[in-house]
Protein backbone atom coordinates (compact mmCIF):
# COMPACT_ATOMS: atom_id res chain seq x y z
CA UNK A 1 0.00 0.00 0.00
CA UNK A 2 1.01 3.20 -0.90
CA UNK A 3 1.34 4.59 2.70
CA UNK A 4 3.74 1.80 3.72
CA UNK A 5 5.72 1.39 0.21
CA UNK A 6 8.68 3.83 -0.49
CA UNK A 7 8.60 5.23 -4.39
CA UNK A 8 9.44 3.37 -6.86
CA UNK A 9 12.94 3.86 -7.76
CA UNK A 10 13.72 4.36 -10.85
CA UNK A 11 17.73 4.48 -13.20
CA UNK A 12 19.89 4.61 -15.86
CA UNK A 13 22.05 1.91 -16.91
CA UNK A 14 23.10 -0.50 -19.37
CA UNK A 15 23.91 -4.01 -19.11
CA UNK A 16 25.79 -5.19 -16.50
CA UNK A 17 25.81 -2.03 -15.27
CA UNK A 18 22.28 -2.05 -14.55
CA UNK A 19 22.03 -5.27 -13.16
CA UNK A 20 24.33 -3.60 -10.78
CA UNK A 21 22.43 -0.56 -9.86
CA UNK A 22 18.93 -2.24 -9.70
CA UNK A 23 20.62 -4.37 -7.09
CA UNK A 24 21.98 -1.32 -5.95
CA UNK A 25 18.15 -0.02 -5.14
CA UNK A 26 17.01 -2.85 -3.87
CA UNK A 27 19.34 -3.20 -0.80
CA UNK A 28 17.05 -0.93 0.81
CA UNK A 29 13.66 -3.02 0.64
CA UNK A 30 15.44 -5.80 1.28
CA UNK A 31 17.27 -4.15 4.29
CA UNK A 32 14.01 -2.99 5.48
CA UNK A 33 11.83 -6.38 4.62
CA UNK A 34 14.02 -9.14 4.40
CA UNK A 35 17.98 -8.99 5.94
CA UNK A 36 17.85 -12.67 6.09
CA UNK A 37 18.90 -11.98 2.34
CA UNK A 38 21.59 -9.37 2.81
CA UNK A 39 24.16 -11.61 2.39
CA UNK A 40 23.19 -13.03 -1.09
CA UNK A 41 22.57 -9.58 -2.25
CA UNK A 42 26.02 -8.50 -1.10
CA UNK A 43 27.69 -11.31 -2.81
CA UNK A 44 25.05 -10.49 -6.28
CA UNK A 45 26.23 -6.85 -6.39
CA UNK A 46 29.98 -7.89 -6.39
CA UNK A 47 29.26 -10.68 -8.95
CA UNK A 48 27.88 -7.48 -11.38
CA UNK A 49 30.69 -5.09 -10.37
CA UNK A 50 33.23 -7.68 -11.65
CA UNK A 51 31.90 -7.84 -14.89
CA UNK A 52 31.62 -3.96 -15.50
CA UNK A 53 34.75 -2.55 -17.29
CA UNK A 54 36.05 0.87 -16.37
CA UNK A 55 34.20 2.24 -19.43
CA UNK A 56 30.93 0.31 -18.41
CA UNK A 57 31.52 2.61 -14.68
CA UNK A 58 32.34 6.01 -16.26
CA UNK A 59 29.08 5.45 -18.84
CA UNK A 60 27.58 4.97 -15.88
CA UNK A 61 28.48 7.82 -13.97
CA UNK A 62 27.52 9.68 -17.25
CA UNK A 63 23.73 8.50 -17.51
CA UNK A 64 23.32 9.29 -13.94
CA UNK A 65 24.66 12.51 -14.11
CA UNK A 66 22.37 13.31 -17.58
CA UNK A 67 19.26 12.00 -15.10
CA UNK A 68 20.01 14.19 -12.47
CA UNK A 69 20.21 17.34 -15.03
CA UNK A 70 16.68 15.75 -16.73
CA UNK A 71 15.17 16.18 -12.99
CA UNK A 72 16.18 19.21 -12.64
CA UNK A 73 14.77 21.15 -15.15
CA UNK A 74 11.16 22.14 -15.41
CA UNK A 75 8.26 20.06 -17.21
CA UNK A 76 7.96 22.93 -19.20
CA UNK A 77 11.29 23.37 -20.50
CA UNK A 78 11.69 19.84 -21.16
CA UNK A 79 8.48 20.06 -23.42
CA UNK A 80 9.86 22.76 -25.31
CA UNK A 81 12.91 20.79 -26.04
CA UNK A 82 11.00 17.99 -27.13
CA UNK A 83 8.79 19.78 -29.72
CA UNK A 84 11.59 21.74 -30.96
CA UNK A 85 13.55 18.48 -31.36
CA UNK A 86 10.66 16.86 -33.23
CA UNK A 87 10.74 19.45 -35.27
CA UNK A 88 14.08 19.22 -36.49
CA UNK A 89 13.26 15.57 -36.88
CA UNK A 90 16.26 14.94 -33.94
CA UNK A 91 14.03 14.25 -31.21
CA UNK A 92 15.18 10.63 -29.80
CA UNK A 93 13.10 8.03 -28.23
CA UNK A 94 14.94 8.55 -24.85
CA UNK A 95 14.19 11.89 -24.77
CA UNK A 96 10.16 11.01 -24.20
CA UNK A 97 10.85 7.48 -21.97
CA UNK A 98 12.67 10.43 -19.56
CA UNK A 99 9.97 12.70 -19.14
CA UNK A 100 7.34 9.33 -18.39
CA UNK A 101 10.48 7.93 -15.32
CA UNK A 102 12.39 11.05 -14.35
CA UNK A 103 9.84 13.57 -13.79
CA UNK A 104 6.96 13.94 -11.22
CA UNK A 105 3.74 14.66 -13.18
CA UNK A 106 0.59 17.13 -12.20
CA UNK A 107 -2.84 15.80 -13.85
CA UNK A 108 -2.25 18.38 -16.34
CA UNK A 109 1.35 17.78 -17.17
CA UNK A 110 0.10 14.01 -18.11
CA UNK A 111 -2.40 15.16 -20.36
CA UNK A 112 -0.04 16.97 -22.66
CA UNK A 113 2.72 14.32 -22.64
CA UNK A 114 0.20 11.10 -23.58
CA UNK A 115 0.03 12.35 -27.41
CA UNK A 116 3.82 12.16 -27.25
CA UNK A 117 3.84 8.31 -26.58
CA UNK A 118 2.94 7.63 -29.79
CA UNK A 119 5.58 9.54 -31.14
CA UNK A 120 8.58 7.12 -29.27
CA UNK A 121 9.52 4.58 -32.57
CA UNK A 122 10.16 1.47 -31.44
CA UNK A 123 7.21 -0.84 -30.68
CA UNK A 124 8.26 -2.46 -27.67
CA UNK A 125 9.73 0.26 -25.77
CA UNK A 126 6.33 2.66 -26.77
CA UNK A 127 4.47 -0.44 -25.31
CA UNK A 128 6.63 -0.71 -22.40
CA UNK A 129 6.72 3.24 -21.25
CA UNK A 130 2.89 3.77 -22.04
CA UNK A 131 2.11 1.03 -19.25
CA UNK A 132 4.48 2.73 -16.87
CA UNK A 133 2.52 6.11 -17.84
CA UNK A 134 -0.75 4.61 -17.01
CA UNK A 135 0.44 3.29 -14.08
CA UNK A 136 1.66 6.23 -12.82
CA UNK A 137 -1.04 8.73 -14.03
CA UNK A 138 -3.28 6.10 -12.22
CA UNK A 139 -1.71 6.29 -8.76
CA UNK A 140 -1.73 10.05 -8.87
CA UNK A 141 -5.33 9.86 -9.63
CA UNK A 142 -5.62 7.42 -6.24
CA UNK A 143 -3.50 10.16 -3.96
CA UNK A 144 -6.10 12.80 -5.66
CA UNK A 145 -9.21 10.48 -5.03
CA UNK A 146 -9.94 10.90 -8.27
CA UNK A 147 -11.28 7.38 -8.01
CA UNK A 148 -13.07 6.65 -11.20
CA UNK A 149 -10.33 7.98 -13.00
CA UNK A 150 -7.56 6.06 -11.31
CA UNK A 151 -9.84 3.06 -12.35
CA UNK A 152 -9.97 4.24 -15.97
CA UNK A 153 -6.17 4.71 -16.46
CA UNK A 154 -5.53 1.41 -14.09
CA UNK A 155 -7.31 -0.78 -16.83
CA UNK A 156 -4.88 0.64 -19.69
CA UNK A 157 -2.15 -1.09 -17.87
CA UNK A 158 -2.39 -5.08 -18.60
CA UNK A 159 -0.31 -6.58 -15.81
CA UNK A 160 -2.55 -7.97 -13.82
CA UNK A 161 0.21 -7.89 -10.62
CA UNK A 162 0.60 -4.46 -11.54
CA UNK A 163 -3.14 -3.75 -11.75
CA UNK A 164 -3.82 -5.29 -8.44
CA UNK A 165 -1.39 -2.85 -6.61
CA UNK A 166 -2.96 -0.22 -8.02
CA UNK A 167 -6.19 -1.17 -6.74
CA UNK A 168 -4.96 -2.07 -3.51
CA UNK A 169 -3.24 1.76 -3.40
CA UNK A 170 -7.14 2.50 -4.53
CA UNK A 171 -8.41 0.87 -1.12
CA UNK A 172 -6.12 1.97 1.12
CA UNK A 173 -7.05 5.69 -0.03
CA UNK A 174 -10.94 4.18 -0.27
CA UNK A 175 -10.61 3.36 3.80
CA UNK A 176 -9.09 6.22 5.23
CA UNK A 177 -13.11 8.09 4.76
CA UNK A 178 -16.06 6.78 5.73
CA UNK A 179 -17.95 8.42 2.86
CA UNK A 180 -15.57 5.97 0.16
CA UNK A 181 -15.06 2.83 2.44
CA UNK A 182 -18.25 1.06 1.05
CA UNK A 183 -16.77 1.26 -2.25
CA UNK A 184 -13.46 -0.61 -0.97
CA UNK A 185 -15.10 -4.10 -1.24
CA UNK A 186 -16.22 -3.16 -4.60
CA UNK A 187 -12.64 -2.65 -5.98
CA UNK A 188 -11.29 -5.89 -4.21
CA UNK A 189 -13.73 -8.03 -5.63
CA UNK A 190 -12.93 -6.61 -9.06
CA UNK A 191 -9.30 -7.48 -8.50
CA UNK A 192 -10.71 -10.62 -7.50
CA UNK A 193 -12.59 -11.51 -10.75
CA UNK A 194 -9.51 -10.82 -12.59
CA UNK A 195 -7.08 -13.21 -10.44
CA UNK A 196 -9.45 -15.96 -11.34
CA UNK A 197 -9.01 -15.35 -14.92
CA UNK A 198 -5.20 -16.16 -14.00
CA UNK A 199 -5.30 -19.98 -14.13
CA UNK A 200 -2.60 -21.49 -11.94
CA UNK A 201 0.31 -18.82 -12.07
CA UNK A 202 2.50 -16.98 -9.68
CA UNK A 203 0.90 -14.21 -10.08
CA UNK A 204 -2.42 -15.30 -9.00
CA UNK A 205 -0.79 -16.86 -5.80
CA UNK A 206 0.53 -13.06 -5.33
CA UNK A 207 -2.38 -11.61 -5.70
CA UNK A 208 -4.94 -13.25 -3.96
CA UNK A 209 -2.39 -12.95 -0.87
CA UNK A 210 -2.47 -9.33 -1.54
CA UNK A 211 -6.21 -9.50 -1.43
CA UNK A 212 -6.83 -11.86 1.77
CA UNK A 213 -4.28 -9.35 2.95
CA UNK A 214 -7.15 -6.34 2.26
CA UNK A 215 -9.86 -8.11 2.88
CA UNK A 216 -8.40 -8.67 6.56
CA UNK A 217 -9.87 -4.66 6.62
CA UNK A 218 -13.39 -5.07 5.57
CA UNK A 219 -14.97 -9.04 5.48
CA UNK A 220 -12.70 -11.91 7.38
CA UNK A 221 -14.49 -14.17 5.21
CA UNK A 222 -13.74 -13.22 1.88
CA UNK A 223 -10.26 -12.70 3.21
CA UNK A 224 -10.07 -16.60 4.41
CA UNK A 225 -11.41 -17.65 0.65
CA UNK A 226 -8.51 -15.86 -1.41
CA UNK A 227 -6.54 -17.36 1.44
CA UNK A 228 -7.68 -20.91 0.45
CA UNK A 229 -7.45 -20.29 -3.20
CA UNK A 230 -3.77 -18.79 -2.78
CA UNK A 231 -2.75 -22.26 -1.45
CA UNK A 232 -4.47 -23.59 -3.63
CA UNK A 233 -2.90 -22.20 -6.92
CA UNK A 234 0.47 -22.35 -5.05
CA UNK A 235 0.50 -26.33 -4.42
CA UNK A 236 0.08 -26.36 -8.31
CA UNK A 237 3.48 -24.59 -9.06
CA UNK A 238 6.88 -26.20 -8.73
CA UNK A 239 9.16 -24.12 -6.37
CA UNK A 240 7.22 -20.35 -6.18
CA UNK A 241 8.63 -17.69 -5.52
CA UNK A 242 6.31 -16.31 -2.94
CA UNK A 243 9.11 -14.53 -0.41
CA UNK A 244 9.52 -11.63 -2.55
CA UNK A 245 7.16 -8.63 -1.85
CA UNK A 246 9.35 -6.33 -4.78
CA UNK A 247 7.20 -5.35 -8.39
CA UNK A 248 9.58 -4.87 -11.08
CA UNK A 249 9.62 -3.12 -14.46
CA UNK A 250 12.10 -2.29 -17.26
CA UNK A 251 11.91 0.13 -20.14
CA UNK A 252 14.22 -0.81 -22.44
CA UNK A 253 15.81 0.69 -25.32
CA UNK A 254 18.71 0.63 -27.76
CA UNK A 255 21.43 2.93 -25.63
CA UNK A 256 19.70 3.01 -22.17
CA UNK A 257 17.25 1.11 -19.96
CA UNK A 258 14.78 2.13 -17.18
CA UNK A 259 14.35 -0.10 -13.98
CA UNK A 260 12.10 0.18 -11.52
CA UNK A 261 11.26 -1.46 -8.06
CA UNK A 262 8.65 -1.03 -5.85
CA UNK A 263 7.71 -2.91 -2.61
CA UNK A 264 4.00 -4.33 -1.96
CA UNK A 265 3.60 -5.24 1.77
CA UNK A 266 0.07 -7.20 0.87
CA UNK A 267 1.90 -9.56 -1.52
CA UNK A 268 3.88 -10.82 2.04
CA UNK A 269 2.87 -14.49 2.67
CA UNK A 270 4.76 -14.31 6.19
CA UNK A 271 2.21 -10.68 6.73
CA UNK A 272 -0.36 -12.35 5.04
CA UNK A 273 -1.26 -15.42 7.25
CA UNK A 274 0.06 -13.05 10.69
CA UNK A 275 -2.93 -10.50 10.01
CA UNK A 276 -4.98 -13.07 9.58
CA UNK A 277 -4.52 -14.93 12.69
CA UNK A 278 -4.25 -12.22 15.21
CA UNK A 279 -8.05 -12.70 16.15
CA UNK A 280 -8.57 -16.60 15.51
CA UNK A 281 -5.86 -18.95 14.17
CA UNK A 282 -7.73 -21.82 13.56
CA UNK A 283 -8.93 -20.90 9.53
CA UNK A 284 -5.00 -19.45 8.87
CA UNK A 285 -3.28 -22.40 10.55
CA UNK A 286 -5.64 -25.38 8.58
CA UNK A 287 -4.69 -23.11 5.54
CA UNK A 288 -0.44 -23.16 6.39
CA UNK A 289 -0.93 -26.41 7.27
CA UNK A 290 -2.16 -27.11 3.98
CA UNK A 291 0.63 -25.54 2.22
CA UNK A 292 2.45 -28.38 0.13
CA UNK A 293 5.85 -26.24 0.05
CA UNK A 294 8.02 -27.20 3.39
CA UNK A 295 9.57 -23.96 3.23
CA UNK A 296 6.58 -22.19 2.66
CA UNK A 297 4.41 -24.08 4.90
CA UNK A 298 6.65 -23.35 7.56
CA UNK A 299 6.93 -19.64 7.12
CA UNK A 300 2.89 -19.56 7.66
CA UNK A 301 3.09 -21.61 10.57
CA UNK A 302 5.80 -19.75 12.26
CA UNK A 303 3.57 -16.62 11.11
CA UNK A 304 0.61 -17.99 13.02
CA UNK A 305 2.19 -18.84 15.86
CA UNK A 306 3.90 -15.52 16.24
CA UNK A 307 0.55 -14.17 17.59
CA UNK A 308 0.38 -16.56 20.30
CA UNK A 309 3.89 -16.13 21.62
CA UNK A 310 3.24 -12.39 21.53
CA UNK A 311 -0.21 -12.21 22.60
CA UNK A 312 0.20 -10.83 26.59
CA UNK A 313 -0.76 -13.68 29.08
CA UNK A 314 -3.31 -13.32 31.30
CA UNK A 315 -2.80 -12.26 35.00
CA UNK A 316 -3.03 -15.30 37.36
CA UNK A 317 -5.82 -15.50 39.37
CA UNK A 318 -6.45 -17.08 43.38
CA UNK A 319 -10.07 -18.85 43.69
CA UNK A 320 -11.26 -18.26 47.04
CA UNK A 321 -8.61 -16.00 48.37
CA UNK A 322 -8.09 -15.48 52.05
Amino acid sequence: NRASTPAPQTFLAPEPAGAFVALQQLETFVNADHPELLQRLALAKAQANSMMTDEMRRDLGVRESRAATVRSRSFDDRLAEIEERFEKGTLTDGMIVSMVTLLKLTEEQFAKLESWLDKIKEDKLRYEASNYFWFRRSQLATEERRFRDSEKYAEKVPEADHRAVLAFEMVEKQLEDLNDASSATQTLSVVSKLAGTLGNTLVRARVRLGLANMYAKVSPTFAINELSDAVAVMNQLKDPDLISTTVHRQILGKDFGHYIAFTVPNYSLEKTFKDLSREDISLPLSNARAIDDRYLRAIAVLAVASNCIEKPKPKDTVAGAY
